[in-house]
C-alpha cells in the first residue's frame, strides 16, 4: 500500500449527507506548512486518509480505483477533499472513461478552489477532460465565469475509451504547465503554458462528473499525487460582487472573510455624486458580505461611484482603495413587449455546435435599463424566478439551467428549476415582478420550416424583433453554423412587418353555452367596443374574453344554448391583431355545430398510403360520413395485430371539430405529402407526431374514439391495388363507397390522373351512387375503359329482398367463355356491389367488346335464381 499523507491544516470537519461543508478557524496559518496528499485507493476506502466527501453515495472504490456509480439518469456528481496548496505546486492523477466524451459526458478536476462544492460558483482552477473539441484544457473560474487559459490539442480524446494521466505544474519561473499521457505510456506531452496569478491559494481539491444515464458508471480515477505549499495568505481581499437592493441600499460580496472593525467603519465607504457615506454597515455571518444602507437616494438610471478603503482580510492583508461604478435602475412601468423572447433552444440533441443545454434568449426593447429581479419565466408545467440582473436597452441575455454546459458569460443566467422545454411545442411566458405578462410565445416544431433542423441541434429564432404580433410567420430555424446565436443578434434578423390581418381558423363549442374561437395570430389585447360576432342561426352573445396568454383564442359565452343537429355560421367584425390589421374577410363563413358522440362507421377510413415513394411519407385519410359534428379530441389511430390494438397514436389532444362530410388527411409531415401530390388540400391536413407503422405488403388501420371504441377498421394488402399498375410505390388505396362490406371490392388504387393519391381531397374513385330499389342487378357505367383516367371500372350493384343469400358472380365474353370469377359462394346482404376492373383471371386485360355478367343466388331452402346484365369495354380515341 502506498504511503497516504495529507497535511492540510484545518480546525474542524463536518460531513453532512450528499452535500458537505467545511468550517475553518477564523485564525490564519502563521507559518509555512506542506500541503500535499496521495491516494491510490488500495485501501478500498475514500472516506479517510484522505477524506473525500460530497455526493459520496454515488461513488465506490472498485479494483483499487475510485468509480462513479450513480443512478441511471442524467446528472452531475462530485467529490472533494481538503488541500491548501499555493502558487508553487504540482498535481498528477489518472482517469479512465469508458466512452467517447462529449458536451454531455465529461469530467472536470478542480486543482484549486475555495468551495467544497465544485458544481456551483467558486474561484479557482480546473482541468477539463472532454466537454468540447475532445481536448484536455486548463480553465480559470471566477464565480460562474469560465476562462480557458491553456487550450489543449483538439481531437485527442475522440476515441471510444479514454485512459489518460494528467500532470499540472505551477511555479514562479514557468507559470502554469499542462501535460498529458494518453494511453498511460509513461511519456507526457506538453499541452501548453500560461502565466496566471489570479488566485494563489486554495482550500479544496475536487472532481466533477457530468454524465447521461448510459454513462453514470463509466468514470474511474486513480493515483492522485498533489504536492505544494500552503504559505501564509498574502493576498488582500477583492470585491467580486455589487448589487443594488434599493435606491438606498447596496450589498457587497468579497473574495474572502473580512476583518470586522474596518469592514463596518462607515467612513471607509462613499458614494458619489451627492450621496456620501452610509448610515450603517452590517457584516453578515459569512464575513464576506457587507450590507450598506444610505440616508440619500442614488441617482436614477445613471452611473454612481462607490469608493472603498481600509478593508483587510483576517490575515491583515489590506485591500488597495477601490472605485466601483454601479447603475441604479428604478422600477419603471414596464409595457407589454418591452422585453421579448427572441430565441428558443428546445431540442439540443443531436449536437450541431452549441452546448447540449436548453435555453431561451430574451431581449430588452425598452428605452430604459430593466432590473429582472423577481421576474418569472414559465412554461405550462413549471416556473422560475429571475435573480437581480440589469438588462440594458438593446441587450440580450440567455436563460438556462444551473447545470447548463454553456461556458460562463455575463450574458447567461443559470437558473435553478429552469423549465424543461418540450421539443414539439410549448407555451412560454415572461412576467414581471407584479405578475404582468410581458411576453408569451406558443411555439411549435412546425416553426422550424426545415425537416432536418426540426430533428434537433438548431434553435428557433425570431426574424423581426419589431414585429410584435406574428408568431409562426416570424420564427424560423437558425441559419448560424453553430445552430444558434445565444446572447447576440439572430442569424435570420430581417425587417418583416405584419401587414396581414388575423384569420378565424375555427369555432368549437365547448359546451352548449360556450364557444371557443381560434385565430392564426395574436389579437389586440383590448377588444374594440364595436367588435361584433354574427352567428347564423342567431345565437345571442353574452360575453367575450381571452382564454390564453398568447391572445389567439377567444371564449364566447352565449345567452341561449347551441342546438345539436344545427349548422351555424359565424362572422367576426371590427377585430384587429396587435399590429392593428383588421380581420380578414372570409369567402365562406366558418361553420360549427354542437359535437355529438360518434357511432360505429360515422367516421370512416377513406384513403391510405402505406407504401410511399423514397421521398414520400405515409398518410391516412378519414371522412365524416355522418350528419353530426364530431370532436376528434383524444381520438386515435392504431393497428390491430392478432386482435390486439397496437401502435396507438393520438389524432389531437385539443378540441378539433370535424363537420359532416369533412375530409382530413393525417400525416407526420404535411409538407412532404403536399409536395408529393399536387391535388392535395393542405387546409384539410392534420399533423401528428407519429403514425402507426404500415407495412408495404399488408397491414391494418383502426380509428378509435376518445373512449377507445373502434369506429372503423380497414385491413389492406398490396394485392388490392389495380392489376394494371406496374409499381404501387407512392400509390394510395381509396375507398369507393361508404358501404363497408366486401373490403377488397370497395377499395381501388388512386387514379394516375390525380397523381396516384388525393390527400385531403375527394377520392378519384369516389362513388355515392346506389342501384334503384326496383332493380335487382344494375351496372354503372355500362361502358368503361380500364386504362382511362376516369370511369375505369364497372360497379355491379345488387338489391335483394330478403338478404342473407349466397351469391356467385362471373363474367363471360361474347363467345360464352368464362374469363373472370368475381364471387364464389359469397354471403351477401340486401344491397351492395361488386367491382370489375376489366381484367381476366390470369391478370391480363380483357379485349374490347361486349361481356355478360352472370349472377347466381341461392338460399337455405335450395331456391336458385339467375340474373344477367351487359357491360362493354371500350377504347379511348
Amino acid at each position: 500500500m502506498k504511503n497516504k499523507m495529507q497535511i492540510c491544516w484545518v480546525s474542524n470537519l463536518q460531513t453532512f449527507t450528499a452535500k458537505f461543508y467545511f468550517t475553518f478557524s477564523l485564525f490564519f496559518v502563521p507559518q509555512l506548512a506542506l500541503a500535499q496528499f496521495a491516494d491510490d485507493f488500495s485501501d478500498n476506502d475514500f472516506t479517510s486518509s484522505p477524506s473525500w466527501a460530497g455526493d459520496d453515495s454515488r461513488f465506490i472504490v472498485s479494483n483499487n480505483q475510485l468509480q462513479l456509480e450513480a443512478p441511471k439518469e442524467d446528472g452531475v456528481s462530485f467529490l472533494s477533499t481538503l488541500c491548501q496548496v499555493g502558487k508553487d505546486a504540482s498535481w498528477e492523477f489518472k482517469l479512465k472513461m469508458e466512452f467517447n466524451p462529449s458536451l454531455s459526458n465529461y469530467c472536470r478536476v478542480y486543482l484549486m478552489t475555495d468551495q467544497a462544492d465544485p458544481s456551483g460558483a467558486l474561484n479557482g482552477y480546473f482541468v477539463t477532460i472532454g466537454e468540447s473539441n475532445d481536448e484536455v484544457s486548463l480553465y480559470r473560474q471566477t464565480g460562474s465565469t469560465f476562462s480557458k487559459i491553456i487550450d489543449g490539442r483538439d481531437g485527442i480524446l475522440n476515441i471510444s475509451t479514454i485512459e489518460i494521466k494528467v500532470r499540472v505544474v505551477r511555479n514562479a519561473a514557468t507559470g502554469w504547465q499542462l501535460f498529458t499521457d494518453l494511453g498511460v505510456t509513461g511519456n507526457y506531452f506538453p499541452e501548453g503554458t500560461v502565466e496566471d496569478n489570479t488566485y494563489q491559494a486554495s482550500t479544496y481539491f475536487g472532481l466533477l462528473c457530468v454524465y447521461t444515464a448510459t454513462r453514470s458508471d463509466k468514470f474511474f480515477f486513480d493515483d492522485f499525487d498533489v504536492r505544494g505549499d500552503a504559505s501564509k495568505d498574502g493576498t488582500p481581499p477583492s470585491l467580486i460582487g455589487l448589487e443594488t437592493k434599493s435606491s438606498r441600499e447596496l450589498t457587497l460580496l468579497f473574495s474572502e472573510p473580512l476583518e470586522g472593525e474596518g469592514a463596518t467603519n462607515v467612513e471607509n465607504f462613499t458614494v458619489s455624486p451627492a450621496v456620501g457615506s452610509p448610515g450603517s454597515v452590517v457584516l453578515t455571518s459569512d464575513q464576506q458580505t457587507l450590507i450598506l444602507k444610505f440616508d440619500r437616494d442614488f441617482s436614477e438610471n445613471a452611473l454612481s461611484v462607490l469608493t472603498i478603503k481600509g478593508i483587510s482580510d483576517l490575515s491583515g492583508n489590506l485591500m488597495a482603495p477601490l472605485n466601483r461604478e454601479f447603475f441604479f435602475v428604478s422600477t419603471p412601468n414596464v409595457d407589454q413587449k418591452a422585453v421579448i423572447i427572441t430565441e428558443i433552444f428546445a431540442d439540443p440533441s443531436p449536437v450541431v455546435g452549441l452546448p447540449e443545454s436548453e435555453f431561451v434568449e430574451i431581449y430588452n426593447r425598452h428605452e430604459q435599463a430593466l432590473n429582472l429581479a423577481g421576474w418569472k419565466f414559465t412554461d405550462q408545467n413549471s416556473s422560475v424566478t429571475l435573480p437581480d440582473f440589469v438588462l440594458t436597452p438593446g441587450e440580450y441575455v440567455v436563460l438556462t439551467s444551473e447545470n447548463s454546459v454553456f461556458p460562463g458569460s455575463e450574458k447567461i443566467l443559470r437558473l435553478a428549476n429552469f423549465p424543461s422545454l418540450n421539443n414539439s411545442g410549448d407555451v412560454l411566458i415572461l412576467r414581471d415582478a407584479d405578475e404582468n405578462t410581458i411576453d408569451s410565445v406558443s411555439y411549435s416544431d412546425n416553426w422550424y420550416k426545415d425537416e432536418e433542423k426540426r430533428d434537433g441541434g438548431w434553435t428557433l429564432e425570431i426574424i423581426d424583433p419589431a414585429n410584435l404580433c406574428s408568431e409562426h410567420q416570424n420564427w424560423v430555424a437558425s441559419e448560424d453554423h453553430l445552430g444558434g446565436t445565444p446572447g447576440m443578434q439572430n442569424s435570420v434578423f430581417a425587417n418583416k412587418p405584419d401587414i396581414t390581418g388575423p384569420k378565424l381558423l375555427s369555432a368549437i363549442p365547448i359546451n352548449p353555452f360556450e364557444l371557443q374561437l381560434h385565430f392564426d395570430e395574436k389579437l389586440e389585447r383590448l377588444l374594440p367596443e364595436d367588435f361584433t360576432l354574427n352567428i347564423n342561426p342567431l345565437l345571442e352573445v353574452e360575453t367575450v374574453s381571452f382564454s390564453n396568454p398568447s391572445l389567439t383564442t377567444l371564449v364566447v359565452k352565449l345567452v341561449h344554448e347551441i342546438q345539436a343537429g344545427t349548422v351555424y355560421s359565424i362572422v367576426a367584425e371590427n377585430l384587429y391583431d396587435c399590429a392593428g390589421n383588421p380581420i380578414q374577410k372570409e369567402d365562406v363563413a366558418p361553420e360549427f355545430g354542437m359535437p355529438e358522440d360518434a357511432d360505429s362507421l360515422d367516421v370512416l377510413v377513406n384513403e391510405i398510403l402505406f407504401n410511399p415513394r423514397p421521398t414520400g411519407i405515409d398518410f391516412v385519410e378519414i371522412i365524416n360520413d355522418s350528419e353530426k359534428f364530431i370532436n376528434l379530441k383524444n381520438w386515435s389511430l392504431a393497428s390491430i395485430e392478432d386482435g390486439v390494438l397496437k401502435n396507438k397514436t393520438a389524432l389531437s389532444l385539443d378540441n378539433f371539430l370535424l363537420k359532416p362530410g369533412a375530409i382530413l388527411a393525417v400525416t407526420e409531415n404535411p409538407n412532404i405529402v403536399a409536395g408529393e401530390y399536387l391535388t392535395s388540400q393542405e387546409r384539410h391536413f392534420l399533423k401528428v407526431n407519429d403514425l402507426p407503422a404500415f407495412n408495404d405488403d399488408l397491414g391494418s388501420v383502426a380509428l378509435l374514439d376518445a373512449t377507445g371504441n373502434v369506429i372503423d377498421y380497414f385491413a389492406y394488402t398490396k394485392e388490392m391495388h389495380s392489376v394494371f399498375i406496374n409499381d404501387d410505390e407512392g400509390v394510395s388505396l381509396e375507398r369507393i363507397s361508404s358501404n363497408n362490406s366486401l373490403a377488397d371490392q370497395n377499395w381501388k388504387s388512386a387514379s394516375s390522373s390525380v397523381g396516384f393519391a388525393t390527400p385531403g381531397y375527394v377520392n378519384s374513385n369516389s362513388s355515392q351512387q346506389a342501384a334503384p330499389s326496383s332493380q335487382i342487378l344494375k351496372v354503372e357505367p355500362e361502358i368503361f375503359n380500364p386504362l382511362a383516367a376516369q370511369n375505369n371500372f364497372a360497379m355491379i350493384h345488387y338489391n335483394f329482398e330478403p338478404g342473407g343469400l349466397v351469391a356467385n358472380l362471373k363474367i363471360f365474353d361474347s363467345q360464352g367463355h368464362l374469363i373472370k370469377e368475381i364471387a364464389n359462394n359469397d354471403i351477401v346482404g340486401t344491397t351492395g356491389f361488386y367491382r370489375w376492373d376489366g381484367d381476366r383471371d390470369n391478370g391480363t386485360k380483357a379485349n374490347v367488346g361486349y361481356y355478360m355478367i352472370w349472377l347466381e343466388t341461392f338460399d337455405n331452402t335450395g331456391s336458385v335464381k339467375n340474373y344477367q346484365a351487359r357491360v362493354a369495354i371500350a377504347v379511348s380515341f
